[in-house]
């Protein structure tokens, strides 16, 4: 049975976040969540703010991501196919900055929402903003909440 994994990369402007072989990715699209697996068709998509999971065969890694957009590529090559996915975004940051930034997550939702509306681009700043800093505070409350778990077992 022919291996299951397939290449990912996530970049930034400033650097490379992740390289490697995985089984599975669930990036935040800017419509839901979209899950990635190997001959996955060819597609360019624009990203949204939360979390990318990823399953590699013995872990799994999440990172934060804001913007940007997801290119999958399916080569087919004889009876083989070479998956590639690379994700382009605009910030990501790991999973224990998320956590460990969670109160300043909650002020830049509070200003956020404070935004003034005076036109389409200011609107369109604000949603982002509001969207980005409810997504690094949700997702720093469920990291908290995995770890006070993982502590209990």
């Amino acid at each position: 049975m022919a291996e299951k994994k397939f290449l990912c990369k996530i970049l930034t402007p400033s650097k490379s976040m992740f390289e490697g072989e995985v089984q599975s990715i669930v990036v935040p699209a800017y419509d839901g969540e979209m899950g990635i697996l190997k001959s996955h068709c060819n597609l360019v998509a624009n990203l949204g703010c939360g979390e990318c999971r990823i399953e590699k065969k013995d872990e799994k890694i999440s990172f934060y991501l804001e913007g940007g957009v997801v290119k999958v590529v399916d080569t087919f090559l004889g009876e083989n196919t070479s998956t590639e996915v690379v994700i382009l975004t605009n910030l990501s940051y790991p999973m224990d900055y998320i956590l460990s930034h969670k109160e300043k997550w909650a002020q830049d939702l509070e200003a956020a929402e404070k935004m003034e509306i005076t036109d389409d681009e200011s609107f369109e700043k604000r949603s982002w903003a509001v969207r980005a800093a409810k997504a690094k505070l949700e997702l720093a409350q469920k990291v908290e909440k995995q770890h006070l778990k993982d502590k209990v077992e």
